[in-house]
């Protein structure tokens, strides 16, 4: 339960003000330079994109704040899917959600250990993101027509 995650969510147990948590959540997320604009084109181009979190309950703050889903699904939130990046488990099972092989899969992720889970199960690629314009340079060799 929710109730549960707050209460564990330091090792010693402090307690966590929720309200002022969510609210520092709101008033930090922002669109990382050139994100949006990325995922504005590929959206454009037809791409099929899905958001895959390892977020508790706060993907849906993110969601409130930027507004992902324009783009994006929010297919695959840990919470729900009862399997974290970088288990296999998670990979395996978004695969098999989205009907596909591993090997049609690309995974964009912020964290070398999930690219290397993604990988290590069969993913086609494992893009380890830096910035919008690194991602959208590696993104060229899937889509060819991407603008600079």
């Amino acid at each position: 339960s929710e109730d549960t995650f707050w209460n564990n969510f330091f090792k010693d147990k402090r307690k966590v003000d929720v309200e002022k948590f969510g609210s520092y959540m709101r008033e930090t997320y922002s669109w990382i330079d050139g994100m949006q604009e990325l995922m504005s084109e590929l959206h454009s181009m037809g791409a099929e994109m899905h958001l895959f979190t390892n977020y508790p309950v706060w993907w849906k703050m993110v969601e409130e704040e930027l507004y992902l889903s324009k783009y994006a699904d929010w297919s695959f939130i840990s919470c729900q899917m009862h399997a974290r990046k970088p288990e296999p488990k998670a990979f395996l099972l978004a695969a098999d959600r989205l009907g596909c092989l591993p090997s049609d899969c690309v995974l964009i992720d912020d964290r070398s250990s999930n690219c290397s889970g993604a990988l290590d199960v069969g993913y086609l690629d494992a893009l380890e993101f830096q910035s919008a314009k690194q991602t959208r340079r590696l993104l060229r060799k899937y889509f060819p027509t991407l603008t600079e």
